[in-house]
């Protein structure tokens, strides 16, 4: 019999908003919830789900990167503190599904525990559909027997299975393994533990720890200040006018910082719930992705139109002028949203590769390398446009460090292929996350008040709203003129 790889659904829920339009509410919500239907946690693994097995095949419901103990690779270590992961299982529920009768005895069913090494899942996973159920068992590094008495059962069979490891952390994958001749279904729990991490015993070697989370929380939370006091200062600037009003630029750059943070805090929250229990809605989650994204597409908008000359040669956004661009952002935007929702999902149980060296990843790295271009483009020939001297001063001086932005992705994708699949998760999200604040402390620097007089033409006077009285009056002063 063929076995199929497939990815086990995880039940969990979860909600986010939603675009305006009907048609793409409806079709954005079923992608969303899709997701998020399938979606495991980030950090940790404490899982619930169902599986269908059909004759003969298997199904790899999750992944998780453990530890090791190099004091066991001299001589074995025997006591259970010193193995490096635990694995807890408990299956039930399970029923035979085509109406057959089965053997005496129930379904032969196995949970096949299978790691990175060549000869466990990267060569099986290769020629899946050609194997049968004993080849998936026989490059298992553990096969655990599920009884199936026990497995059909509310109360379902629990197992445990201590992990040694003593050269590297590994990729382990759980997969469950039907060598009954009939189609079957069961229900599980899975808790997945690095023992050896204490406090963060519940996190996946490749995910962001405290120490990441937290550094990237106080970088943005240090932006966050800088732009409240660069706000106070724009409003103590306009103190003789009825009515104060942000340049729409300053306006963009505070919403993107603001959304930074509320997007860093989302991860501190999903941080912790995690180390605690294992266990965070998926909330935290969306709201930690679907803020860096918004937050990172303000930021590639801003820069865009400073390389046009707004802001910079002219004072006025002409946003008419600008349509495409902010079209062209918007799908960019919820295509990464929808794309990063998916790589934390157990959709992808079966591989570690980086969310943006995947096909559909490729293509909004493609789109980034474009973005990095136009912003080149445009800025060089709004530099040989213009005569005078700020505007030179910082298309200069400011333009190639802000060109940097929009190489980010694509360096990182390219970083993320050569690094090692167990430090690749955080590694990538550090670096994408002080690439971001790095460019928005100095776009703050850049917009404070005493610094965008020597860079940015900002004449908010230009804004200020009148009322018609006011209009009449300045009617009149034109026609006496």
């Amino acid at each position: 019999q063929g076995c199929a790889l497939t990815a086990g659904p995880v039940l969990v829920r979860g909600c986010m908003a939603w675009p305006r339009r009907a048609g793409a509410r409806v079709a954005f919500a079923a992608i969303v919830g899709t997701l998020l239907q399938h979606a495991a946690p980030a950090l940790g693994k404490r899982i619930e789900g169902h599986t269908s097995l059909g004759p003969g095949r298997a199904a790899v419901v999750t992944k998780f990167c453990f530890d090791f103990n190099p004091a066991c690779k001299d001589h074995p270590c025997k006591d259970e503190k010193d193995h490096p992961g635990m694995m807890n299982f408990e299956v039930y529920n399970g029923r035979v599904t085509d109406g057959s009768s089965e053997k005496k005895g129930g379904p032969d069913v196995y949970i096949a525990l299978l790691d990175d090494e060549y000869f466990s899942f990267p060569e099986v996973s290769q020629v899946w559909n050609e194997l049968n159920c004993t080849d998936v068992t026989d490059a298992a590094k553990t096969a655990l027997h599920l009884h199936w008495r026990n497995v059909s059962s509310p109360t379902g069979e629990s197992r445990s299975s201590a992990l040694m490891e003593k050269v590297r952390p590994r990729w382990w994958y759980i997969a469950f393994v039907s060598c009954s001749h009939h189609s079957v279904e069961m229900s599980y729990r899975i808790h997945l533990e690095n023992t050896m991490l204490g406090t963060q015993s519940e996190l996946s070697m490749d995910q962001p720890g405290r120490v990441t989370v937290f550094v990237l929380f106080l970088a943005f939370c240090a932006v966050t200040a800088a732009q409240l006091h660069s706000l106070l200062q724009w409003s103590k600037s306009q103190r003789g006018y009825t009515r104060i009003r942000l340049h729409p630029a300053v306006q963009i750059l505070s919403v993107a910082v603001m959304l930074s943070a509320i997007s860093q805090l989302g991860w501190v929250v999903h941080y912790m719930s995690f180390r605690a229990s294992g266990e965070a809605a998926p909330q935290w989650e969306v709201l930690g992705r679907a803020g860096a994204v918004a937050a990172r597409t303000l930021t590639c908008l801003l820069l865009l139109l400073t390389a046009q000359g707004e802001c910079v040669s002219t004072p006025d956004i002409s946003w008419d002028s600008h349509r495409e661009l902010l079209y062209g952002l918007a799908i960019f935007a919820v295509g990464s949203l929808i794309l990063e929702i998916w790589g934390d999902s157990e959709m992808r149980s079966t591989t570690t590769e980086f969310v943006y060296d995947t096909r559909p990843g490729t293509a909004l790295v493609a789109f980034d390398v474009f973005l990095f271009w136009l912003y080149v483009s445009r800025a060089w020939k709004s530099f040989q446009a213009e005569t005078r001297t700020r505007p030179r001063r910082f298309y200069k001086h400011c333009g190639p460090f802000f060109a940097l932005w929009f190489a980010c992705l694509p360096l990182t994708a390219a970083l993320a292929r050569v690094l090692a699949p167990w430090v690749r998760g955080y590694v990538t999200f550090m670096v994408l996350g002080l690439a971001h604040a790095g460019t928005l402390a100095a776009l703050v620097y850049s917009f404070h008040p005493l610094v965008a007089a020597e860079l940015y033409d900002l004449r908010h006077c230009e804004y200020e709203a009148v009322n018609v009285e006011e209009l009449d009056q300045m009617l009149k002063e034109e026609d006496c003129i």
